[in-house]
């Protein structure tokens, strides 16, 4: 680390304070930055990354309600991976969870934790996820899923606030490796390798 990135001030989590001293019931609040004019780019840049959002054993696996476990172990890791593309006055970031979905917290929070070292707006954050239900809930953006997608409900602060940390050094790493790109797009015919659950087809 050089010792202008020490110097920079560090992004403070709003959820930091109820990680360092958890309550029953807490608030906290994004404010959304306004969107700033980016100078138009000709050539398409691309950038990627991917980082390990495995969380430690002992949180509620998200997806079966009151049926699910707590998590004991993994077998393998849950990753996020993030395209960066910056072409015209565009600056986006598609992030790919394994977890049960997308989030607005992680959204709007991870928007504001990238806002001071990349040029990619809030709207410029797509979230979506592999809805696995081997992985944590608790960290989205409506009551209804922390209440009822896992055997405990609630929104745990220390969970999404590890994930917004990942989640933004991944936006970071691939917006900073950006490099000249071509974009490409085909499709083919895969048989054999998927199966309809439903007995009528």
């Amino acid at each position: 680390m050089s010792n202008e990135d020490s110097e920079a001030p560090r992004w403070r989590s709003p959820l930091a304070p109820h990680v360092e001293r958890p309550a029953r019931r807490s608030r906290f609040g994004v404010a959304v930055r306004p969107p700033v004019a980016l100078p138009p780019v000709e050539h398409l840049l691309a950038g990627a990354a991917e980082v390990d959002i495995t969380p430690p054993p002992g949180l509620p696996k998200a997806g079966y309600s009151a049926n699910a476990n707590d998590g004991t172990g993994f077998r393998t890791r849950l990753r996020a991976r993030v395209t960066h593309l910056r072409c015209g006055t565009a600056s986006v970031a598609l992030v790919q969870l394994d977890l049960l979905g997308g989030s607005s917290i992680l959204q709007h929070l991870v928007a504001d934790a990238v806002a001071d070292r990349t040029d990619i707006p809030l709207a410029g954050i797509w979230i979506g996820a592999t809805h696995t239900h081997a992985g944590p809930g608790q960290f989205l953006g409506t009551d209804f899923y922390n209440q009822h997608a896992s055997n405990r409900a609630g929104f745990d602060p220390a969970w999404t606030d590890f994930l917004v940390a990942r989640i933004a050094g991944a936006v970071v790493e691939a917006h900073d490796t950006r490099e000249p790109a071509v974009a490409a797009i085909g499709s083919t015919e895969v048989w054999g390798l998927t199966r309809n659950r439903s007995h009528d087809p």
